[in-house]
């Protein structure tokens, strides 16, 4: 068993692995979403267009949240997204 500093809950992008999923309706894991930001997907449109990620309609009874997976994607792109995409810069 492994040590986790954080209990993972899955409505909290920091606690999560990067295999773990975020949209549950397509099955997109958290490192699809990072990697779609990491090549230029910076709003929640072009990560839709890029992974196929909240695009699904069976949140409620798939998603251990019961809603869309949108409020943790934007956390992704705050959190992987560049300063200047962001509007830090």
């Amino acid at each position: 068993m492994r040590f986790s500093p954080r209990p993972k809950r899955w409505d909290n992008i920091e606690t999560l692995e990067e295999t773990d999923t975020i949209c549950w309706c397509i099955g997109v894991d958290k490192a699809t979403i990072v990697q779609a930001i990491n090549e230029g997907a910076a709003t929640l449109s072009e990560i839709k267009s890029a992974t196929g990620a909240c695009t699904g309609d069976e949140c409620a009874q798939k998603n251990p949240n019961k809603r869309c997976c949108s409020k943790e994607i934007k956390a992704l792109i705050a959190r992987y997204g560049s300063p200047k995409e962001n509007g830090y810069v």
